[in-house]
């Protein structure tokens, strides 16, 4: 009998197609076709995101859960266990902190054989109280997933995850989605509202504090301020929010405050950012933390030079003075600087976008990801020693689809 190993994927919110969100997409996109069959539990989840999910086969569950220390949230506790139990789910894998808790906890109540946590970000947003949570439940995970070595190093400093229990998987990208095109550039800039004779420097990024998006909009008036025209694109829109939120008004109102309307251009969500990169000159992250980028991932991927901020995972990605530049947070003038010094070295920022691309196909692929989480998967469901499960996982795990599990922690140095 040919058996599927049923995954349950736990995320606190699937409402805006953000960086974690896609991870999840593709990831499920790529091991439903491999003998599993995935669920996906979300606290909030929009209509969009249901039939998105849906439509590759994962199976949905809403959840609502507003405050995991809320009265109501017993209730739900016990749905999921129910949920878990009827569905025989072999594998829990859950994202940020309200899943990782509630999770981890039912998971083990539901008599769950394995339980993974994923830390995708330097846990900017965790307080007392979370720390002592993710404590609490760090003997019910069997694995912790690190996005880097940034990521598990922090953690394992501030004692929220057990080093030995960590592997770090890298976010990985499918090569087919970023081709190179160069053809019919000005038309294609047009069409988005650009300046055909312009270089574009460009940011992905949903308006957030934390992508500290005045930094770039600062810089592009350093930029102009050195006699070096250019357009600067902003790619993203706020995820929680109806209309407006706060700090979109915040940096519409910086824009015009240095004189910035015609030449920083917010494109808002853009669900083509694969076809709007291979128009940029040059691409910039300018983020206060990060865990690893999805988004220096895919600048790379499309041949384009980078500059970052050295936060978190982001020099395990960018090699600094090769595939881009590495630069302090807070600092425009720096940022400036570089901007212009690729500007103004066609040949240098040519060079450092090929050689990005080259370290995409060497290290951060989608195939590679989805293998590391796919072995997994399996070794750890082999060492539960649940019966059934065990043995089809120790089927699966010497296919040869899967690598060794010594292999799953990767430096990509």
């Amino acid at each position: 009998m040919n058996h599927r190993i049923k995954i349950l994927y736990i995320i606190d919110c699937l409402n805006a197609w953000a960086g974690t969100e896609k991870h999840l997409y593709k990831l499920i996109c790529s091991v439903a076709q491999n003998r599993y069959e995935c669920h996906v539990c979300a606290f909030a989840l929009t209509d969009d995101m249901r039939s998105r999910f849906g439509a590759i086969g994962a199976n949905m569950l809403h959840l609502p859960i507003e405050n995991i220390y809320g009265v109501t949230t017993m209730q739900q506790a016990f749905r999921l266990a129910r949920y878990m139990r009827e569905k025989e789910i072999d594998v829990v894998q859950t994202f940020h902190f309200a899943s990782d808790f509630l999770g981890a906890v039912v998971a083990k109540w539901a008599g769950v054989p394995v339980v993974i946590s994923s830390k995708r970000d330097m846990g900017f947003l965790n307080n007392a109280m979370h720390a002592r949570a993710l404590r609490l439940i760090a003997p019910l995970v069997n694995r912790t997933i690190c996005v880097s070595n940034a990521v598990k190093k922090g953690l394992a400093e501030r004692k929220l995850v057990n080093p030995r229990k960590a592997v770090v998987f890298y976010n990985g990208v499918d090569l087919n989605e970023f081709k190179v095109d160069h053809r019919n550039i000005a038309a294609r800039k047009q069409q988005l509202g650009l300046r055909p004779e312009l270089p574009v420097v460009a940011i992905v990024a949903n308006p957030r504090p934390i992508k500290d998006l005045e930094t770039f909009i600062r810089a592009g008036r350093e930029v102009l301020d050195r006699k070096h025209d250019a357009q600067f694109v902003i790619i993203g829109a706020e995820c929680f929010h109806e209309g407006k939120s706060r700090y979109q008004i915040q940096l519409e109102a910086l824009v015009k405050k240095l004189d910035l309307q015609e030449r920083v251009i917010f494109l808002g969500n853009r669900s083509d950012v694969n076809q709007i990169l291979p128009l940029a000159d040059v691409c910039t992250l300018t983020s206060l933390s990060e865990g690893f980028s999805n988004t220096i991932v895919e600048y790379m991927t499309a041949g384009r030079p980078v500059i970052a901020t050295n936060v978190g995972g982001n020099s395990e990605a960018i090699v600094d003075n090769e595939t881009g530049f590495l630069a302090p947070v807070q600092a425009p003038e720096r940022i400036a600087e570089l901007i212009v010094k690729l500007l103004s070295d066609k040949t240098l920022a040519t060079r450092m976008g090929k050689a990005g691309r080259k370290r995409i196909e060497k290290h951060f692929t989608l195939g590679r990801m989805v293998e590391n989480h796919q072995a997994l998967y399996n070794a750890l469901l082999f060492n539960s020693g649940k019966g059934e499960n065990s043995v089809r996982a120790h089927r699966l795990a010497n296919s040869g689809r899967n690598r060794n599990l010594d292999g799953l922690v990767e430096a990509a140095n």
